[in-house]
């Protein structure tokens, strides 16, 4: 699955297990890192990563791609 969030001063791209980010400067996470910043918010990443953490993970829940579940006290992908 691949998804791709418009803004106006920049792209995301949500691919297989990694989130990009172009805003002049390309920066990536794995969507487990960013997931986990969403729910627990203490996950070391890019500020142009976290800006856009919460719209990648209601996107994710309207989409059904938020298939995930709490693994020690973090969310790992069902079925990997």
């Amino acid at each position: 699955m691949v998804l791709r969030l418009g803004y106006s001063n920049r792209i995301v791209e949500i691919s297989e297990n990694t989130i990009y980010v172009f805003n002049g400067r390309l920066f990536s996470a794995p969507l487990e890192e960013v997931i986990r910043y969403y729910t627990m918010g203490d996950v070391l990443l890019p500020p142009a990563i976290k800006e856009v953490a919460g719209s990648v993970a209601k996107v994710l829940l309207r989409t059904g791609g938020f298939n995930w579940k709490p693994v020690e006290g973090a969310f790992a992908p069902i079925g990997n």
